[in-house]
């Protein structure tokens, strides 16, 4: 089964996950190579769907905030 990211924001993103079991605290590898990372918590599930919250804010969205 693959995994996809249906949608992706400062604050979190939409997972197709299937039947995959996630812990409620999770690191989301957003690069094949582990180099975008985001520490997440489960914030919904809805069948194969579920949404998830970044816990700390990328580089990207800290550098727009100075």
């Amino acid at each position: 089964m693959e995994y996809f990211v249906t949608d992706i924001s400062d604050g979190g993103a939409g997972l197709i996950v299937g039947a995959l079991a996630l812990p409620k605290t999770f690191i989301l590898l957003l690069t094949p190579s582990g180099e975008v990372k985001r520490l997440c918590t489960l914030a919904w599930r809805n069948g194969e769907l579920a949404g998830v919250r970044f816990i700390m804010p990328s580089p990207a969205a800290k550098e727009r905030r100075r």
